[in-house]
């Protein structure tokens, strides 16, 4: 749906790609940050295995 809005917003289809690309970009970088920052896999193996 954020896709869309970004498609119908945008002066071009052109522009509205990129701009979706960029945003779910920066979405994907933050998520892979906030991973490496915040799981510790010693502290989180014990808790995963039941």
């Amino acid at each position: 749906m954020f896709t869309g809005w970004l498609l119908d917003r945008s002066a071009t289809k052109q522009q509205g790609y990129t701009d979706a690309f960029l945003v779910f970009g920066v979405l994907v970088a933050f998520g892979g940050l906030c991973f490496a920052l915040l799981v510790n896999p010693e502290r989180d193996a014990p808790r995963s295995l039941g």
